[in-house]
This record gives structure tokens, sequence and C-alpha cells, in this order.
């Protein structure tokens, strides 16, 4: 095995073994879960024919649709935060300065950092698909997997590139992660994950077509509900597609500096 592979490995081990210590607050995070998809299950019962009008697109009602944006919108939170919070956890607890004082490129250090994190919110992810197909009835069956793929891996780009640039910040100020909060708040009101972003404003449509989550919650959609083919998608496809490429050098860029001035400081045991 590789000193990468070796490096990977043993990232993953690390997180796993830190997970299952705790395992009340994964308990909790199942219910937490369970609890937001039925709040938006009645949610439907109550207003659900106010908004189906703008789901015709996607040929669902209005729990159908929140179901496929909360779960993304978890999936992206996580790639937002996690590499982020992965570099506060190991400040505190005074082991980020020997991680990164390993001789891996930064490249592999925020995949490592963002393995583990990318492991459990694709099951969260799945467990979101699960629990709103299986208990509560969105039909999920007429899904394009390989649309849905290539949809999820350009959102895991952009979304982790994100979160490298919200790393970089709690490396050299060790507090805070403006950029996940701003991102997430924007993300939630302007990407179509509560609702279509056709209900908005034109004007806050023009900034909503400027965010990757936009994209990936269309794209997604359409993909699942829908079963739309590659070609069909490319409105949605081809600017994800280029924010990814944008963002994912970046975020590298913006990681690898972060660590060199932290390094050059003497500033990486500090927090």
């Amino acid at each position: 095995m590789t000193t990468v592979g070796r490096a990977l490995l043993g990232f993953l081990t690390k997180d796993y073994l830190l997970m299952v210590s705790y395992r009340f607050a994964t308990a909790l995070s199942f219910i937490e879960v369970l609890s937001g998809l039925l709040i938006y299950f009645f949610i439907d019962r109550l207003f659900g024919q106010e908004v189906v009008g703008h789901l015709k697109p996607y040929g669902v009602g209005y729990f159908a649709y929140v179901l496929l944006g909360l779960a993304l919108f978890s999936f992206m939170g996580t790639g937002l935060s996690g590499v982020a919070a992965q570099v506060s956890r190991e400040q505190v607890i005074g082991t980020l300065e020997a991680i990164l004082a390993t001789p891996l490129r930064s490249g592999a250090l925020a995949l490592g950092l963002s393995i583990w994190g990318l492991i459990y919110a694709s099951g969260e992810m799945a467990g979101y698909l699960l629990l709103g197909a299986v208990v509560l009835g969105a039909p999920v069956g007429n899904a394009n997997f390989l649309s849905v793929a290539l949809i999820l891996f350009l959102a895991v780009i952009s979304f982790n590139s994100l979160g490298l640039l919200a790393a970089s910040t709690i490396v050299i100020f060790k507090r805070g992660n403006p950029i996940a909060w701003i991102f997430q708040g924007v993300a939630g009101l302007l990407g179509g994950v509560y609702f279509p972003v056709e209900v908005l404003p034109q004007w806050l449509q023009a900034i909503s077509a400027l965010i990757p989550v936009t994209y990936a919650v269309r794209g997604l959609q359409l993909a699942v509900y829908q079963g739309a083919s590659l070609a069909a998608l490319q409105p949605e496809i081809l600017p994800l597609a280029f924010l990814a490429a944008v963002l994912l050098p970046l975020g590298l860029f913006s990681f690898a500096a972060a660590i060199r001035r932290a390094k050059r400081d003497g500033s990486l045991a500090h927090y």
C-alpha cells in the first residue's frame, strides 16, 4: 500500500473509531432525520396543494420535492463544514500540528480530512431517501442512476471545495467558519432546497444562478423523479461542472496557502 493509501486508511480508522465511541449521538442523528422528514410530511398534508403548480416539471408533491432537497442539503453541509470541523477538532485536542507536519501533499491531506465525512454524509443521504421512500411513500422508482451519480459527483467537488475555503479560515484565524455559515444560509434560501427557485423574484433567481446547489438540487430532482438522461440534464450539469472546475483549484490553493502560512508562523498548535 502506498504512503497516501496508508494515510487515508489511518484517517478512516481514526474517524470511524471516534464515531462509534459516541453511539448515543449517532442515534440522535437518526431521530433528527426522521423528525425533520415528518415535519415536512405533515406540512405537505396541510399546504401541499398550494405549491403543486410550481412542481409540475418534477411530477411530484411538495414532500417528495423537499425530501431530496433536505437530503442534498445535509450532504452539502457535511462537505462545507466537514473539513473545517475536522481541523477545528484536531486543533482542540492538539493533533493538528502532527497531522499537517506529515509529508503528505495538501490535496492528500484535504482528502484524508474529508473522506470519512463524505462516507457518513452518503449514508445519511441514503437514510433520508430510504425513510422517505419506504416509510413515507416518496416515489423514487424512476431514478436514472447514471444521472444521479454524475450530479452527486459534481456536487461533492463543489461543496468540498467550498469546505476547503472554510477550513483555510480555521487554520489561519482559529475560530469561526463564516464561509460555511454564509453559504449554507444563502443556499437554503436561494438554492431550491425548500421550494423551487421559480417562486423567487427575478433578481433573487439571478443570484441563485451563481451557486452550485441550485443546479444540484434541480438536476437531482429531475434525475430521480423524471429519470432524466445526461443529455436532458445539460442545463444543470454544465454550469455545475463549470463551478466545480473553478472552485476545486481555488479550494486546494487556499488550503495549501493556509497550511504554509501557519507552518511559517508556528501557529498550527494554537486555537
